[in-house]
């Protein structure tokens, strides 16, 4: 799953939404309106993935509008592909990575009894940081 998503998926949705999708539009519509339908289009596709994770559609619309408003500027689809693809791949690592950070979670709670170990409790990334140091 995860090659798909990092190898194939960022070809293939650029391919069809900026590549094809998005130059339709904009010969139709114009660019404005074809960034606007393309970012909606490719939110819709991802919403029932990603639902009722509000956080992570937002950063699919954001991503999308990036992404789209990068083709209709350059002309260019390789910037997008790339883009795709370094997102999916943070996305991965961080999906592989989560059982990990909390197992390790986990290992470092212990009672605080000062305002900086309460401070590095509050997220996973910051209690690795404090176990590694």
């Amino acid at each position: 799953i995860v090659a798909m998503a990092v190898l194939t998926a960022p070809l293939v949705e650029e391919v069809v939404y900026r590549g094809v999708l998005y130059p339709a539009l904009q010969r139709r519509i114009g660019m404005h309106l074809g960034v606007v339908g393309v970012m909606l289009v490719f939110a819709a596709i991802h919403f029932p993935q990603y639902y009722p994770n509000y956080g992570a559609i937002s950063t699919i619309v954001v991503l999308s509008l990036t992404l789209t408003v990068i083709r209709a500027y350059t002309g260019r689809l390789l910037p997008c592909v790339v883009i795709h693809t370094i997102f999916n791949s943070a996305s991965s690592v961080g999906i592989l990575l989560e059982p990990y950070l909390k197992n390790l979670q986990s290992l470092t709670e212990q009672p605080t009894s000062s305002f900086l170990p309460l401070l590095l409790s509050t997220s996973p990334v910051a209690r690795l940081i404090s176990y590694l140091f």
